[in-house]
């Protein structure tokens, strides 16, 4: 005996010893063996252990599809108890070895319900039927007895109370069946007067079932005969007294007889039932606290523990205790140091069950490994729907496949991966069940066989999973044949229709064409209709949309599915085609993905609407609780998964897809320890997953990987009861986070270099220590596209007539030099000037353009690299030509100052401030005391011919009317938006700010106190009129600042997402992050009390009129992050910052606070290099761990 084996037998032994004390819960009180015993569900109900070989439950009179379990809840008739039982299956077997307790003389046959005395059969008093895990019992109302039944692995025990009789007695039936079984070949007898032994052979679904038995009584009996058909019926008799009990032992073998011997000794050796059952409920409460629930809803709580445990009948052991079996080749075989397991139902439960058990019975899994590929050696392919040891070929495709592949690409240990490769491909390149015809015409044609269409899209999720696990393996030339095999689908998909079709071997789509229409197994698909097939595609998702023309497309097509009449049309229509939201089908397996389209489509909300819409209205705690045939585990694991909030839609790929827990929290045994799910704030409207924490790093992926949950990590959903978005949709449609994509993320979205129009090796060297120090692939490839933006895409550096540093920046995707957005953008270069001489250079060329602009034209905002005119030939005044738009913002004076003064600190170099410095800064002095308002409106205006109310100035091009406080008017905002009240407050803030260094660079470098003092009066007069007009008592928020005033008492209650905003005081002057009316500001201004903040499904950030409501600026999420001090804060705006990106690798102008692939701008250079200046900062701050705990 090996000693896994042995392991097994003294654990089994412990077990039953009872002598262990039990620390776990006891959840089987929560098991309800009767759901599903109504409708179709077709569960098994008696008493087992799990995965036991021993399934010992009543077999019912009626042998038609609803009785496939042998149990209906419509029906109370008992024909015996049979040791084994299918559960939820749509095809009936088994039922062997089945005892009847009876008294008096009996018919030997099944019987029939018109007729009670026309077989053994009795009534059950279902009000005194007690079902629970591990026991059964009910009283047999025709003989007045009450049977107990409960089970070790491999050994049914069955305690019969009788009355007082003189034909007491225990008949054996090895004639019935389970429905299409039939008994071709049996044999028993008495070994002794305690002892029955025999078999059973029989065909059926399974074509060659043996089954071998040894009976032990616990008391003699009195004689023991053969009765009925070829003497199929044993009649053990006893004379009883009333309430004497008769205990019956029956072991089970696959193998012999003797097998059957070995076994009881093993694992029932006594006569203690109540331990016995005691044992098996220990051992099903052992299996269930594999997973521990937190909710107060009860009835929940019931669906969940009957699921878990109708997950747990199958696969069944299928060997002796010395690990003897029957296997496939028909031969028995000597334990070879694996369990053997039977019953198979893979085409079910590949999708849902078979993951399920590589997260709780990861141990089990090495076993089922090495049973499957012995069925592989001895068969010559992987299981279909394995039975009995035989092989069914029940149901389309190449199931097996999935399993095994998963098995490998999870890293699942206790079996040879290169043998089960080899299985795989083997059994992918068999040419039989149509994949002759696809490999002759690269699809199965509807002509040359029945369900062409559904064994067609199975075989090519087959594929999938076999390139999969060649790519696992580094088989790179089987991954690239596979996965393009796995493509076949395309073949049956119709534009025209929008369905997948049935098409004939001349590549012509069958006609006529219903999408309603059924003809169960006898059509181009599988127990469904075109509604149902169009969708499964779990493998290539981006395959499927390109199918559609769009993501965009495919999921109005999806929306449809739900909304489309539940009906099926055809009078041989499939009854699998059940549990009908719309034409969406839970009642059977090919639908079961299909709702976790959505998350991957970026529409996670519907995946939750619609999971949770299931989950309550297609599960229930009563015995028509099931939507369908519960398919032995499949319909429970989705239950389990989805209810846990994930689900592996795709099983080619190890990973969970997101849709909405329904429970407060979760405690799941794996291998690494404890694997907890919560889901704060869950309950209510709150369905919908906000954010998501994986051991209390930010998450921002739409599912979860098999090694986080198998290392037991901490996954907590926050819920909320709007929609929302946490990851990027368009990165996981693209590929980017695939399996089979380079674990280092994509491809770099900058330039080639030489195509670069400036290059810093100082750059350069810190985005690649910068990107070396980051975990996050996505915040990685972000920093490396963003960072050097500016510096490869829009510098034009060079020379001036006189030799002098010339740089003209564009803004990006608009070729124009704002003052503003050229001074943001090199801005974060200037760290590293002073290692850079080139770079330094550059830079001083910047500074020298923006001042020889301003000489220019000091209202001018944006300008021509030559003297083209401007880029709207309605403006009024006209403008010299080498303006492009001459909007007065005080900022555009700003930024200049803030750059050369930034440069001038950081290099030392005073080239910059000659006599064009001096003549700037004479035009911005003088712009700036006449736009004070002190006499009237000056000599600015702007009229331009428009459709955008703000983008010129009301008042014949004066703007309203405002009354001198010390602020500078300012036109036009950063945003270029015409302001409502002149006074600016967040650019007054910045010429405060930006004249002091002015004043300092006059005094220190160009000795000119007249300027100087001009400069720093000025800034005087902006410091108290801020002082006394910018700041307003606001109801909430206490004293905070206005965003425009006019000093007549206006003021402007807003903020926008261009800086200077409100939010970026702190981040332009840090002496105002303690400012207590700034901190106030800061949370007014990030509130729905802001007009322009807006919150959605995609994130949340404030906008501005610029481009319109309900668009949000990645800037100020940027601004955000640059004033907050509290890391959870930082680490959601970066979260967001990388989901918001709509899969490009860059930043954008705004995008929709709903769907962040409505973005403007795909090239704006500013908001690129501040993203990679926040990187900066924050790793600059030691807070490299913060980013990196970004997941």
């Amino acid at each position: 005996m090996n000693n896994r084996l042995t392991h097994l037998i003294l654990a089994a032994a412990a077990i039953l010893s009872g002598c262990a004390r039990q620390t776990q819960p006891s959840l089987t009180a929560y098991v309800d063996p009767h759901i599903g015993t109504g409708g179709h569900g077709h569960v098994f109900v008696g008493a087992n252990v799990p995965f036991g070989f021993v399934q010992l439950g009543p077999t019912s009179i009626p042998e038609t599809w609803d009785w496939t379990s042998g149990y209906h809840e419509s029906d109370s008739t008992v024909i015996g108890f049979s040791h084994t039982h299918l559960s939820g299956t749509g095809i009936g077997d088994l039922f062997d070895i089945t005892l009847m307790p009876v008294t008096g003389q009996v018919t030997y046959s099944r019987g029939t319900e018109d007729d009670p005395a026309s077989g053994l059969w009795s009534y059950a008093d279902r009000t005194r039927e007690i079902c629970r895990p591990g026991y059964y019992s009910v009283p047999l109302g025709r003989y007045g007895i009450t049977a107990e039944l409960t089970a070790t692995c491999r050994v049914g025990f069955h305690r019969y109370t009788f009355p007082a009789s003189e034909e007491a007695a225990v008949v054996f039936d090895l004639e019935n069946g389970g429905c299409w079984d039939e008994a071709v070949r049996t044999e028993m007898k008495a070994v002794d007067s305690c002892t029955v032994e025999g078999f059973r052979w029989s065909e059926g679904w399974a074509s060659d079932q043996r089954v071998y038995f040894v009976a032990e009584f616990s008391e003699p009996f009195d004689s023991f005969s053969l009765h009925g058909k070829d003497g199929m019926y044993g009649r053990a008799s006893f004379r009883t007294r009333a309430g004497e009990q008769v205990l019956v032992k029956v072991a089970l073998s696959p193998v012999s007889v003797e097998g059957a011997r070995k076994n009881l000794a093993a694992e029932l050796p006594g006569w203690d039932f109540d331990a016995v059952a005691g044992a098996a409920g220990r051992a099903w409460n052992e299996e269930l606290s594999k997973i521990v629930i937190s909710t107060g809803d009860e009835a929940s709580k019931r669906i969940f523990y009957t699921a878990l445990y109708h997950t747990m009948t199958a696969p069944s052991v299928f060997c002796d205790v010395d690990g003897s079996y029957y296997g496939a080749d028909g031969q028995v075989h000597p334990g070879e140091g694996f369990v053997n397991y039977t019953t198979f139902s893979l085409w079910d439960t590949y999708r849902a069950a078979m993951p399920l058990m590589t997260i709780i019975h990861q141990d089990k899994m090495p076993d089922i490994m090495n049973t499957m590929l012995k069925i592989h050696e001895q068969q010559g392919k992987l299981p279909v729907w394995h039975l009995m040891g035989c092989e069914t070929d029940c149901m389309v495709g190449n199931p097996g496949i999935m399993p095994v592949a998963d098995a490998i690409v999870k890293g699942i240990p206790g079996f040879d991966r290169e043998q089960a490769f080899e299985a795989l491909k083997s059994s992918a390149m068999l040419q039989d069940r149509g994949q002759d015809f696809r490999m002759q015409y690269g699809y199965i044609p509807c002509d040359k066989m029945l369900e062409s269409v559904a064994y067609d899209m199975e075989y090519a999720i087959a594929d999938a999973s076999v390139a999969a696990a060649a790519k696992a393996l580094g088989k790179e030339e089987d991954y690239a044949y596979f996965l393009e095999r796995s493509r076949s689908y395309r073949n049956f998909f119709d534009a025209g229709t929008g369905f997948m079709r049935g098409k004939d071997s001349r590549g012509h789509f069958r006609e006529p064409f219903n999408p309603f229409s059924s003809d169960h197994r006898a059509d181009d698909y599988c127990e469904g209709n075109a509604w149902q097939y169009t969708w499964l595609v779990p493998h290539d998702f981006s395959g499927l949309a390109e199918c559609f023309g769009s993501v965009e497309k495919l999921t109005a097509r999806l929306d449809s599915l739900f909304t489309a009449a539940s009906r099926v049309e055809g009078p041989e229509s499939s009854p699998d085609i059940s549990g009908l939201i719309g034409q969406y089908a839970h009642g059977n397996e090919p639908s079961h993905h299909i709702l976790y389209f959505y998350t991957m489509a970026g529409q996670p909300w519907k995946t939750a609407e619609k999971v949770r819409q299931v989950l309550s209205t297609l599960y229930r705690d009563t015995p028509d609780g099931l939507s369908g045939n519960e398919d032995v585990g499949q319909m429970s694991a989705w239950y389990i998964l989805s209810s846990l909030g994930f689900y592996q839609a795709d099983v080619s790929v190890p990973r969970f897809w997101f849709g909405s827990p329904l429970f407060g929290k979760a405690e799941i045994k794996v291998p690494g320890g404890i694997f907890t799910v919560e889901a704060e704030n869950n309950g209510g409207r709150n369905i919908y997953i906000q954010d998501i924490t994986l051991d209390g790093r930010p998450y921002t992926r739409p599912y979860i990987e098999y090694g986080d949950i198998k290392a037991g990590s901490v996954l907590k959903f926050r819920m909320g009861p709007d929609p929302k978005i946490w990851y990027c949709p368009e990165d996981f449609i693209s590929g980017i986070y695939s399996g089979r994509a380079p674990e280092d993320g994509p491809a770099s979205m900058r330039p080639a270099p030489e195509d670069r129009l400036f290059t810093s090796e100082a750059v350069e060297s810190e985005i690649r220590r910068v990107t070396q120090m980051l975990t996050n692939p996505k915040l990685r490839w972000m920093f490396g596209n963003c960072f050097p933006n500016t510096l490869d895409t829009t510098v034009h550096y060079g020379e001036d007539s006189d030799g002098n540093p010339d740089t003209f920046v564009y803004t990006g995707d608009i070729h124009a030099m704002w003052m503003r957005d050229s001074g943001a953008q090199v801005w974060p270069y200037l760290r590293f000037a002073q290692e850079d001489p080139v770079l330094a250079k550059m830079i001083a060329g910047v500074i020298n353009r923006q001042f020889k602009c301003i000489c220019i034209d000091p209202y001018a905002n944006a300008f021509n690299v030559e003297p083209v005119g401007a880029a709207n030939s309605t403006d009024r005044p006209e403008a010299d030509p080498y303006v492009f738009e001459r909007k007065w913002e005080l900022d555009s004076h700003c930024y200049p100052i803030r750059l050369a003064y930034g440069y001038w600190k950081k290099t030392g170099d005073t080239s910059v401030f000659g006599d064009r410095w001096i003549e700037a800064i004479g035009k911005i002095l003088g712009v700036m005391r006449e736009q004070q308002r002190k006499a009237g409106y000056g000599d600015y205006s702007f009229l331009r011919v428009t459709d955008r109310q703000l983008d010129t100035k009301c008042v014949v091009g004066n703007g309203n009317p405002a009354r001198y406080t010390g602020l500078v008017a300012s036109s036009f905002r950063p945003s270029d938006d015409a302001t409502t009240f002149e006074f600016l407050v967040p650019s007054n803030f910045m010429a405060m700010s930006s004249l002091r260094k002015a004043a300092e660079i006059l005094s220190e470098v160009n000795g000119n106190s007249a300027l100087a003092g001009e400069c720093l009066a000025i800034a005087s007069e902006i410091e108290a009129g801020l002082k006394e007009h910018a700041v307003c008592d606001h109801p909430v928020y206490g004293p905070v600042y206005a965003f425009e005033v006019d000093g007549y008492g206006n003021r402007y209650m807003m903020d926008d997402a261009n800086v200077p905003s409100l939010l970026s005081l702190a981040y332009l002057d840090s002496s105002l992050a303690g400012d207590t009316v700034w901190q106030n500001t800061r949370r007014f201004v990030w509130s729905e009390d802001n007009p322009y903040f807006f919150r959605g499904i995609a994130g949340e950030g404030i906008g501005g009129p610029h481009i319109g409501i309900e668009v949000i600026w990645p800037m100020s999420i940027m601004m955000r992050a640059f004033t907050s001090d509290d890391n959870a804060e930082i680490q959601d705006c970066i979260r967001q910052l990388l989901i918001t990106d709509a899969g490009t690798g860059f930043m954008h102008e705004s995008f929709h606070k709903d769907d962040a692939s409505r973005y403007t701008r795909p090239w704006f250079a500013w908001q690129n290099t501040l993203f990679g200046e926040l990187i900066l900062k924050l790793v600059d701050e030691g807070k490299v761990s913060l980013l990196n705990e970004i997941i």
